[in-house]
This record gives structure tokens, sequence and C-alpha cells, in this order.
């Protein structure tokens, strides 16, 4: 359905929102990959957060070396080292 819709609309980028849910992770690698197949530009954002979640972690584990947060302040810690979104 969705090659047919993009090839009669003449579809060349499709702007989203990206979301955090695990059922959204794999819908959006396969909203990827089937524009990657027909050769559309992705864009997509995280809309609802202010630093997208695989920034932080990736702080958290290779920057900081540490534990995910369990405490508020452990999390304002790590907001401090990631800046201004």
């Amino acid at each position: 359905l969705f090659p047919a819709i993009f090839s009669a609309l003449h579809v060349t980028h499709l702007y989203f929102e990206r979301d955090t849910e695990p059922y959204a992770i794999q819908r959006d690698a396969r909203v990827d990959a089937l524009c990657k197949q027909n050769k559309i530009t992705v864009h997509c954002e995280y809309g609802h957060t202010l630093y997208s979640p695989e920034s932080l972690l990736h702080l958290i584990h290779n920057v900081q070396r540490a534990s995910v947060p369990k405490t508020y302040r452990a999390f304002l810690n790590v907001l401090q080292r990631a800046g201004d979104p």
C-alpha cells in the first residue's frame, strides 16, 4: 500500500516524530526500511523529549562509565553534563 501511495504522490521526503516506546521503535524501523527501499529521505526528531534517549544513554555508559541514574539528583547530574538541548 505505501509504495503505491509514495509513487502516486511523488513522495521524496517523510517527516515524523520518533517515539521511545518499544512498539514504536519497531514501527519506526519498519518505516525507515520501507522509505529506504523507495529512495525516500526520512527526517525524524523527538518531539516530546528534550534529549534523545540514545544520546543520554551514550553519555551515561560511554562517557561517565556509570549505571542509569536511579535518583532525580543523579539524573540532573547527567543532564548537566549533556548541556542544553
